[in-house]
């Protein structure tokens, strides 16, 4: 982008829309008196210089087409001296020139608070060089808003709370990264984005000392990073000492055939991996080094469209290490390559969540004391058996699953009161349904002694083969149904049998 913005400026020189400055620094370029007239005709309903505003008070009625702004620095500025700016709703770039003042320049807190969230379609504005404390919440609503340097960020040694940078895959010199200091910031949320969309201009490696120079503060609680191509992840991503490191999201880092070892944050309880087109086995090297339980606070871990992976190491049966005891959500979707078997250590598991994983096959986990919800959906070769001890088990959703077994045995699920199945074995339908039916007589009988109604229940039922005739349950616990539907079970025939049709006085089909 600079190389040819940097032809584009040549070019005019030659020209002669440029010369050298009189100051005689070689660096510095003006325009020409009769260029510059021209240009300030050319662009006068678009273009708003506002020391111009006395001179000329009918490009002040325009200033609500106005695009682009600048403006002289002042040592000190409030709020009257933009006041004008209120009607400039179309604005786009709102930039300062430089003065003598140099870094002595004040803005009263107060403009930045009442501006800002005035001009909703900024993208480019820069306040380096200022002595300004903070920056104000609504600065996050200026969607098009723009980073200008990655240094000016440095300048801001009072920045707190969050910061989103974009458009990172821009920064071709890595050194300049560092420049923004943000390891001296006192930053609670960190987000960092590359364009998503790859092109064969981006290289990795300076992606790479990009991501490593904007090491952030220790003390951070939250990062996020979306679109990096880098091939690793730097050292301080999964280092212990970001002790404070709650919520880490690591969103389309194609380029990354391995996880940092993220087991070693001490205080992390959400993590969401996604995008991860290359990577094909999660190893030991997820975890950390040895000697320390991994993700001792994990609550929340979530993968999402990786592409290419295949197997995921879960230390099995070693009882000495136990990663995810403190997991109550898992979410497992689109991984169409994904084999083996998920962890069994999920005693809190609260919410159990797989989706589109063709290829995974094998036993579900086998004790799930807390589960609440289990949703399962286009897996055709997950044949594992459903745990046998729900007792926590409240809703049931299984999809496109033929080959989900569940066996009637001793399974125990008191506490079901939603289920969907559609396109999963008959066999598995009658045991839940069955298991539901013994559950309710108990029910009934506990609730006519304390005289509280019984617990309703939604049922949806889809492609189950060789279902003829609803089963009991349904039957005789219709007017606990709060939702029931059917569809595409074709070889249906009726919806119950005739002496279940009068004793409970039901309709005919």
């Amino acid at each position: 982008m600079e190389d040819v913005g940097g032809e584009y400026f040549r070019e005019l020189l030659s020209r002669s829309f440029f010369q050298p400055s009189s100051t005689g620094k070689s660096s510095k370029f003006v325009m020409p008196d009769l260029i510059n007239d021209l240009a300030q005709v050319v662009a006068r309903d678009t273009c708003f210089r506002l020391e111009d505003r006395l001179k000329h008070q009918e490009q002040c009625k325009n200033i609500k087409k106005a695009r682009h702004s600048s403006y002289m620095r002042e040592s000190c500025e409030g709020m009257k001296k933009f006041e004008i700016f209120d009607k400039a709703m179309h604005l786009r770039t709102f930039l300062p020139f430089y003065t003598p003042y140099g870094w002595n320049c004040y803005l009263a807190s107060n403009v930045p608070l009442n501006l800002l969230p005035k001009l909703r379609r900024l993208r480019v504005h820069n306040m380096s060089r200022y002595r300004i404390i903070e920056v104000p919440n609504s600065l996050g609503d200026l969607k098009h808003l723009r980073g200008h340097r990655l240094r000016e960020l440095g300048n801001l040694i009072y920045l707190r709370g969050k910061l989103c940078l974009f458009g990172l895959q821009n920064v071709v010199v890595p050194f300049k990264a560092k420049e923004a200091n943000l390891n001296d910031k006192g930053l609670d949320v960190l987000s960092m984005e590359w364009s998503v969309n790859s092109d064969d201009s981006r290289d990795g490696r300076v992606e790479t000392e990009v991501l490593d120079m904007l090491q952030p503060h220790k003390n951070l609680k939250e990062l996020h990073i979306k679109g990096y191509l880098g091939t690793g992840f730097p050292n301080w991503i999964g280092d212990p000492l970001f002790s404070n490191m709650a919520d880490l999201s690591l969103d389309n880092c194609g380029n990354c055939a391995s996880l940092p070892p993220l087991g070693q944050l001490p205080s992390l309880k959400k993590l969401y991996i996604k995008g991860m087109s290359v990577l094909k086995h999660v190893g030991r090297e997820f975890y950390g080094q040895g000697g320390v339980q991994p993700f001792l606070l994990l609550e929340t871990l979530s993968f999402e469209n990786m592409p290419e992976w295949e197997d995921w190491y879960t230390f099995g049966d070693h009882k000495e290490v136990q990663p995810f005891t403190h997991v109550k959500y898992l979410s497992i979707i689109k991984c169409a390559k994904l084999l083996k078997r998920l962890p069994t250590d999920l005693p809190c598991l609260n919410n159990l969540e797989i989706m589109d994983c063709p290829k995974l096959s094998g036993m579900m986990p086998k004790d799930l004391p807390c589960l609440n919800k289990l949703e399962i959906r286009n897996c055709p070769k997950l044949c594992g058996m459903i745990p046998k001890d729900l007792p926590c088990l409240n809703n049931l959703e299984i999809s496109k699953c033929p080959q989900f077994l569940v066996e009637g045995s001793s399974i125990s699920l008191p506490s079901l009161t939603s289920i969907a199945m559609d396109d999963v074995p008959l066999t598995s339908l009658q045991v839940v349904l069955e298991m539901r039916s013994m559950v309710d007589d108990e029910v009934i009988s506990a609730n006519a002694k304390s005289k509280r109604p019984s617990s309703r229940t939604s049922l949806s039922i889809g492609m189950i083969k060789k279902l003829e005739l609803l089963p009991k349950w349904v039957t005789y616990g219709l007017m606990e149904l709060e939702a029931l539907e059917i569809t595409s079970c074709e070889e249906l025939k009726t919806l119950w049998k005739n002496e279940a049709r009068i004793q409970h006085s039901l309709p005919t089909f």
